[in-house]
């Protein structure tokens, strides 16, 4: 019950501040004695009765269960898109994506799951250089002993390194992916219908995000473009964080040992841009630019004019949707009883029967009858 209190006085005092009330406007419009009793409410010092949650609802513009669905998350701001340039709106999906996030939160808290704190931050900020940044992501590179091919461990080293969530969801196709800060259950949302290349660059992009949010929080939408012109207005943050991917997923070292054997007299430059791509599992695209950007290597771009830049067809094209921990965490929760069969569905918005293959997707066998 305290921790009930505490959270319907959370989001009391969030709902308040995004109707721009103080605590003496609130507390006159609900017809109590003095300013305090509000405070008290919002620190989760006093409980609030069944007739003032509805005036409270009324008053901040709110559904109940806004303040009492442990599941929901209410905080603004906390997550940022990368996605084409488009008049779409991601309202829906980016409730639902809270949801999930929202489930999760929770279903650790019951399980008494231990949630780790983000234990890495990098020292950057909008005025780092991109040589700065290159050295960040490959120090990382070496503290989590990524290999010559980091992508192929990226995702598994992020969730046990960090505590973060690796979702891969069915997002609109304009949308690559996003991150979410919050104190518990940060996570990365990957679109999982995307190339193999694609999903692997978001994925270093939006961990850059984590990883900085503190010093310079990331833009609500990264509109990717490949237009030189729309790439100098994105932020510098935005651009950062592309150098922090490129440098984490292709590594000098390791980059040099490919470019040994390359020769233009004798090799045709899109195959090794092919075999090269297909080595780090990121998109030629990816590959040129990283390039680009270590200026020594610029002269071998007057090959890739020679070529349009293709999508590489990788085996297991599609990921499972979620994640491993994710899945068999809904999995213990209902099999412990804490959550009902239909509010599972409900939250990941599928039938019965499509949580059933979800759930043999991870190799995990229902936990319910149908």
């Amino acid at each position: 019950m305290t921790h009930f209190n505490y959270m319907i006085g959370d989001r009391i005092q969030l709902a308040r501040r995004a109707v721009n009330l103080s605590q003496e406007e609130l507390a006159r419009e609900m017809r109590f004695n003095d300013r305090q009793i509000l405070s008290n409410i919002e620190s989760g010092k006093r409980k609030v009765s069944a007739d003032e949650l509805v005036r409270f609802a009324e008053l901040l513009r709110k559904p109940l269960d806004y303040f009492t669905d442990p599941f929901l998350i209410p905080d603004e701001g906390i997550i940022s898109w990368r996605t084409e340039p488009a008049d779409l709106p991601l309202t829906e999906f980016e409730e639902k994506a809270k949801a999930l996030i929202g489930s999760q939160r929770q279903l650790a808290k019951m399980l008494e799951e231990p949630i780790l704190p983000l234990r890495y931050h990098l020292p950057l900020n909008n005025k780092s250089s991109y040589e700065e940044t290159w050295d960040k992501a490959e120090g990382l590179v070496n503290v989590w002993k990524l290999g010559k091919s980091p992508a192929a461990r990226l995702a598994e080293q992020v969730e046990a390194e960090m505590g973060v969530m690796v979702l891969y969801v069915d997002a609109p196709v304009q949308v690559s992916g996003g991150a979410c800060n919050l104190p518990e259950m940060s996570t990365i949302f990957i679109n999982r219908t995307h190339s193999l290349g694609r999903r692997n660059f978001t994925l270093a992009h939006e961990l850059f995000h984590l990883l900085t949010w503190g010093n310079m929080p990331p833009d609500k939408f990264d509109y990717e473009t490949d237009s030189s012109k729309d790439e100098r207005k994105r932020s510098r943050t935005e651009q950062l964080a592309d150098q922090f991917a490129a440098a984490l997923l292709m590594p000098m070292a390791p980059l040099e040992e490919k470019l040994k054997f390359f020769d233009s007299t004798t090799m045709v430059f899109k195959k090794w841009v092919t075999a090269t791509a297909k080595f780090f599992l990121v998109s030629p695209k990816a590959l040129r630019n990283r390039l680009y950007w270590v200026q020594e290597y610029i002269g071998l771009l007057k090959h890739y004019l020679e070529f349009e830049p293709e999508t590489l067809h990788y085996p297991q094209q599609t990921p499972a949707p979620y994640s491993s921990i994710f899945v068999k965490r809904l999995h213990t929760a209902l099999d412990k009883g804490l959550l009902t069969v239909r509010k599972a569905a409900g939250l990941l918005n599928l039938s019965l029967d499509g949580l059933k293959e979800l759930f043999k997707s991870y190799h995990l066998e229902p936990c319910y009858d149908l």
